[in-house]
């Protein structure tokens, strides 16, 4: 019976060694592989000692194999090997921690420090074959298991009374870049429990007090149901640790930074009673004396509880800041809180701050608007043209011209015009108003004409676009030649000929009108009335007016200097600088 089983053995061991160290590497995977199933089907509470000899025995056989590679393997090998060796001991020494056996638990889990100092991140990515692929193991994939261990260890060294070693393992579990909310949870209580032991209440212990209540606040419901369900930690264990840490050193209180900074998460805890003790303590100590919603909440929360001390304390310390500090509806709440704690006279004093506030306000916006306004019709240019003479044919010909503007504020705009003038009849009101017949003498004449107009209150927002302003003119007309019959006076003789003439005309006009702006385009409708200064003359050295009588009346009553009444209408359009100056 010995031969056949040392026969089966050697025959086991010459298979071992017959395998490539590849081919071990991948069962020694399995076997792991298998292994972390059979343990993700253990429950706390339903562990046996056949589940712990069955995983060491798998251990064995996987460490047997992992020996060969490491002895023989590749230097990719011999890593990805001491990879899977250090994984298969950190199992084993889990399901010891979750079984309580924090002794067995400490003799696999200690040895293997060494392993996890080394996987730093610049050990990965690791390579290896399983199935006939490839497989790379990120270092993403291994950092939580760093930080799970760090925390285990942790407890089990609390549990095992090795207390300067908890707090060693405990801030390496903090430290670790890959470690989440509930393994700082756990291990900032691990701290707090083991420095409360040791009966030292120093900075460390008011740091991680705050860090747990702020950790407690992120926590999800699975995780405070957890915790409740264990009766794990709660707030009140942060709450306690600062409360006495700042009992017996009450020289870490200067500035009251952690009161001040636990008391609105204990608020958010839902704990109120806690909140506005430390929201108290904070204020009095001087913590929240800039932080103008720490006040509004603790005042609020306060209110919310009936708690008067606290609730005027913080509004009092409101009060005494600068006006502008404070915004109106914030001096608004302010006065309907104190009036809640039957403050009447402050709450008085707070409405009179949130009056005052409030006609600054809207003084300011007043003048805010103004400013949008003066910034958008404010210095710009128009351009436009006069379509009704571009479009409207006299004959075969048409008049041309346009406008071009500058705004040089909002209330004042200067405009500049020039009109090319193409045949347009000669106006004889100046001898029809002396009743001198003139139907049957039309004359037409070419020439231009030019103005400067100021326009004022063009953009102001109460005038709608009106405007009004002086308007200084000149026009240039050259008549077409003048063909008349003439007598002379004295000899009665008779004859005719063609007479060249031309006309200058200097114009003021009271100029209204309104102007529109809007997206860049503009319009002008305009009208106005006043005066003109002519200047008539006849070009020809043979004219003589004195000696001959011209039948044509603009030769023969037509005075070289006269004033008249003119009127101007009509619209331009085009294109501007602005996006708006006036518009509906």
């Amino acid at each position: 019976m010995k031969k056949i089983l040392l026969s089966l053995f050697v025959l086991a061991a010459s298979h071992v060694y017959s395998q490539t160290t590849a081919e071990k590497l991948e069962k020694a995977v399995k076997i792991y592989n298998a292994m972390r199933d059979f343990e993700d089907s253990l429950r706390p509470g339903l562990v046996i000692q056949a589940d712990i000899d069955r995983m060491k025995k798998d251990i064995a056989e996987a460490t047997l194999l992992l020996d060969d590679v490491k002895n023989s393997g590749s230097a990719e090998e011999q890593k990805v090997q001491r990879y899977f060796r250090l994984n298969l001991q950190y199992e084993l020494g889990f399901i010891y921690g979750m079984m309580g056996r924090n002794r067995e638990a400490y003799d696999v889990l200690k040895p293997i420090e060494p392993d996890y100092e080394y996987f730093s991140s610049d050990k990965f990515p690791m390579s290896y074959k399983y199935d006939g692929k490839n497989y790379s193991i990120k270092y993403e994939n291994f950092a939580p298991t760093v930080s799970e261990y760090y925390t285990g260890m942790s407890e089990i060294c609390a549990n095992l009374s090795k207390d300067d070693e908890s707090l060693i393992w405990a801030r390496k579990s903090l430290n670790s870049s890959s470690t989440t909310d509930w393994y700082r949870y756990i291990s900032v209580n691990k701290i707090l429990e083991v420095k409360k032991k040791q009966n030292t209440w120093d900075k460390e212990v008011l740091d991680l007090a705050l860090m747990q209540l702020n950790i407690l606040s992120r926590l999800d419901t699975s995780y405070q149901r957890s915790i409740k369900e264990n009766n794990y930690p709660t707030h009140k264990t942060g709450y306690d640790r600062i409360q006495k840490t700042l009992e017996k050193n009450p020289s870490l209180a200067s500035g009251e930074y952690h009161r001040g900074e636990a008391a609105p998460v204990l608020a958010k805890l839902k704990d109120d009673e806690k909140a506005l003790a430390f929201y108290s303590a904070a204020i009095s100590g001087g913590y929240a004396d800039n932080k103008k919603q720490y006040l509004l909440d603790a005042a609020e929360l306060a209110a919310k509880n009936s708690d008067k001390t606290t609730g005027v304390l913080a509004l009092d310390r409101l009060m005494n800041k600068q006006p502008g500090y404070i915004g109106c509806s914030e001096w608004e709440t302010i006065a309907n809180l104190y009036n809640g704690f039957r403050e009447g006279l402050k709450s008085g004093e707070a409405k009179s701050k949130a009056r005052d506030c409030r006609k600054k306000e809207e003084d300011e916006e007043r003048r805010r608007k103004k400013r949008e306004r003066v910034a958008d019709r404010a210095l710009g240019l128009y351009a436009g043209i006069y379509p009704g003479p571009m479009l409207c044919r006299f004959g075969h010909y048409r008049d041309y011209g346009g406008v071009l503007g500058i705004t040089l504020s909002e209330k004042m705009a200067v405009e500049f015009s020039y009109k090319k003038i193409n045949r347009n009849h000669v106006l004889m009101e100046d001898m029809t108003f002396r009743g001198i017949e003139t139907s049957d003498f039309g004359v037409k004449w070419d020439g231009y004409k030019a103005h400067v107009a100021l326009k004022l209150g063009a953009g102001n927002s109460s005038s709608e676009g009106f405007y009004m302003g002086p308007l200084f003119g000149f026009v240039n007309r050259e008549p077409e030649p003048i063909y008349s019959m003439f007598t002379n006076e004295s000899t009665f003789l008779s004859g005719s000929d063609y007479y060249h003439a031309s006309e200058k005309s200097y114009e003021l006009m009271f100029n209204y009108g309104m102007l529109l702006i809007k997206n860049h385009f503009m319009a002008d409708m305009f009208m106005g009335f006043g005066a003109a200064y002519y200047q008539f003359e006849v070009t020809d050295s043979y004219y003589d007016n004195d000696n001959l009588l011209y039948a044509h009346p603009l030769l023969e009553s037509r005075k070289p200097n006269r004033v008249g009444v003119i009127m101007r209408a009509g619209f331009t359009i085009g294109l501007a600088t602005h996006k708006k100056y006036w518009s509906y």
